[in-house]
């Protein structure tokens, strides 16, 4: 009686078939395409948080200069934008964390990616063995 074609797990040393590859392989695609769409809230929540950052700065370089005129203070550029910066700092924050967690998410993807195409070589190799 022949054996189905196998080769072994490099981290457990247990024989893999053509369908433990196939079911490893599946496992992947599906938390590939669960990641991609968190990948898709993820960026839109980047962009939001962005473009609340840039709002809020812009508005406080806007309310800055208008108040500085009005006293007849004069600041530098460079302190103008120090203090838009204090002012947009919760923004600016929170932009960086979602950011963080959207290459986070990339990165994960990718490495999701290498293990599949790890599998379709094992898959090639046991095809192969037939």
């Amino acid at each position: 009686m022949s054996r189905a074609p196998a080769i072994p797990d490099p981290i457990t040393g247990e024989l893999l078939t053509q369908a433990d590859v196939e079911r490893r392989m599946l496992t992947l695609v599906v938390a590939l395409e669960d990641g991609v769409g968190e990948l898709d809230g993820l960026a839109l929540s980047a962009a939001a948080a962005e473009a609340d950052y840039r709002l809020t700065r812009d508005t406080a370089l806007v309310r800055i200069a208008a108040d500085s005129r009005a006293v007849g203070d004069k600041m530098t550029v460079g302190e103008r934008d120090a203090l838009a910066e204090t002012l947009a700092a919760d923004e600016f924050r929170r932009w960086k964390l979602v950011d963080a967690r959207v290459r986070s998410k990339r990165e994960y993807l990718h490495s999701l990616r290498a293990a599949l195409d790890t599998l379709r070589t094992v898959a090639a190799n046991i095809r192969a063995q037939t």
